[in-house]
Parts: structure tokens; sequence; C-alpha cells
């Protein structure tokens, strides 16, 4: 049994802590009211927005007991943690976490190159990934840019409309990009030597099926991480994707799961890591062969060629 002093400590460590998030918090709460605002006044500002629902916390939020809200509050808490971890100093964001929602918003200057959203996929990425390898829960999301306004109570604008729009005809586990935020992206990757090893190629990736742009958020481990904690977190990973094959029939949930492990698969071949492959028990797994965006853009499209061209005369 503790002593009366040991847990003196501990009460003292928690208050101490809970000191910390305060003040935290209150640093948050009044860095997003200037982002959004001018002399008090409040404003939109062109942002790249992304909105994103948590698959599966519906069914859990009909039942919500009494004895099970503290930990969805600690979940939002935790959101907002990894959020501050993998959010650039340079680059103020905006989250604003609601029901089984996030709406992340970041004020852009129309003088950066890519309307600072390789940032912004960075950060959208670092979320995604401790969400589904740290809490176990599937996400899916649109990320677009448009006029927006945000503070720590309130998100609108039509920035905020596209994103939604995206994530709503979205039925996959993952975070789709507007067609219309790309070419500065594209443009940025150009500048480098070589555009196929260029960040925007690993971390915007294009499924075969369908064509759609989507956050890598696994390309976030490789972002200094230790070659241990890559294992570590495709193991989590693994063992989520696991999970749900396993709990779940074939049908509308399983494809979700489905869809995620051939992503996995082919992320772990990727970066030599095959040994985390997911095995599929049913069979039901194909092999993916995602490209990323600059490999997968066709420089004689006439459509891109056009964007581009408006894009780099306008910049």
């Amino acid at each position: 049994m503790k002593s009366k002093a040991e847990f003196e400590k501990i009460l003292a460590r928690a208050d101490e802590e809970r000191a910390r998030r305060f003040k935290a918090f209150q640093t948050v709460r009044d860095a997003s009211r200037q982002l959004y605002f001018e002399n008090g006044v409040p404003v939109l500002r062109g942002s790249t927005v992304t909105f994103l629902d948590l698959l599966g916390t519906s069914e859990r939020l009909k039942n919500l007991s009494a004895k099970d809200l503290p930990n969805m509050l600690r979940f939002s808490e935790r959101v907002q943690d990894w959020f501050g971890d993998v959010s650039e100093r340079d680059s103020p964001n905006q989250i604003l976490a609601f029901s089984d929602n996030i709406a992340i918003g970041t004020p852009f200057d129309d003088s950066w190159f890519d309307r600072g959203l390789l940032a912004h996929v960075f950060a959208v990425g670092g979320i995604q990934l401790n969400v589904v390898a740290g809490d176990g829960t599937l996400l899916r999301g649109g990320m677009a840019q448009g006029p927006l306004h945000m503070n720590e109570n309130v998100v609108v604008g039509a920035g905020l409309v596209a994103a939604y729009e995206l994530e709503r005809d979205e039925h996959l586990p993952r975070v789709v990009v507007a067609d219309s935020t790309l070419v500065g992206a594209l443009a940025e990757s150009l500048k480098h030597v070589e555009p196929n090893s260029s960040p925007t190629n690993a971390v915007l990736l294009v499924d075969p099926t369908d064509d759609a742009v989507f956050v890598n958020y696994l390309e976030t481990l490789l972002d200094g991480s230790p070659v241990r904690e890559v294992r570590q977190a495709l193991q989590s990973h693994r063992v989520v994707i696991r999970a749900g094959l396993t709990t779940n029939e074939p049908g509308r949930i399983r494809e979700k799961y489905e869809w995620t492990a051939e992503f996995h698969n082919w992320f772990c071949a990727r970066v030599g890591q095959s040994r985390y492959r997911v095995h599929d028990p049913l069979g039901r797994i194909a092999e993916r062969d995602f490209k990323g965006l600059v490999e997968h853009w066709d420089a004689s499209d006439p459509t891109w060629r056009s964007a581009m061209r408006e894009f780099l005369t306008a910049g």
C-alpha cells in the first residue's frame, strides 16, 4: 500500500498535469481567436480544410453511458494532443472535435506556392495514423481549400462545405483530396530535381481503382522515426486490421478493413517491412498498385496542362 506521502506526490503530479493542459488549451484558444479575426472582427480566410468522420462511433454514441463518457472525452483530448504534436509551429492550425467528427483548418497565404497544402496533409496524416493505430478506429474524410472562419467553438465557410461533401461521398477509410487543390502541390513537386522523390509524391497517393487522390498517412512514420518505432506502429496497425477482418463477415464494414489491409501491405512492401503484412483468412485481399501523385500525373493530359499553365502564370 502506498504511503500518504506517495499519494500526495501522485496528486501533486496530477494537479501539475491539469495545469499544463489548461495552459496549453488557453494558448491554442487565444491563437485560434487571432487566426480568423482582424482587430476583433471575425473574417473569412482562404484555408485548407479537412473534415473527418470517425467510423463506427455513431453506434457507440447511440449507446453512450455515463460510464463511457470519460473515455469519449479522453479520446477528444488525445486528438488535440496528436494534432499539437504533428503541426508545424510556423503553420498555425485550428482543430474542432464534435461528436464523431473532426474539422481542421489551416489559413494560407496566396503567395505560398502550394498554399500550405503539404504541411496540412502531414498534420492530417499524423492524426489519422494515431486514430487508426493508436485507438483502433478507422476514419474517412475530405480535404479541400476555400474561405473559412473557425475558432474553438465554430467552423463555417465554403471550404468546410467542399471538404464535408467529399467526406460524405466517400465510402472507404481514406482522406480524399479535392482535385482543385492539387495543381499547387504538383507544381511544388516539379521544383525538385527528382519529382518522383518529392514529399508530395510520397504523401499523396492515387488509388488505381477510381483515381481518387488520398492521404498516405503511413508515410508520416518515415518522418524521422527510428526503425523500431516504425515497426511497432506497423504492428499496431496490423492488429487493428486483423481484428476487423476476423470479427466482420463479408460486407460493407469488412470491405473497409480489406481496403486498409491492401494499403497496409502495399506500404510494407515499399519500405521493406513485408514481415508485417496482413493475411486474410478469407483470401479477399488484393494486391494494390498505388501510385504517388507525381508518378500518376500525365503531363500530356490537356486538362492538367491547362490548369498547370494557369497556376504558374497566376503565381
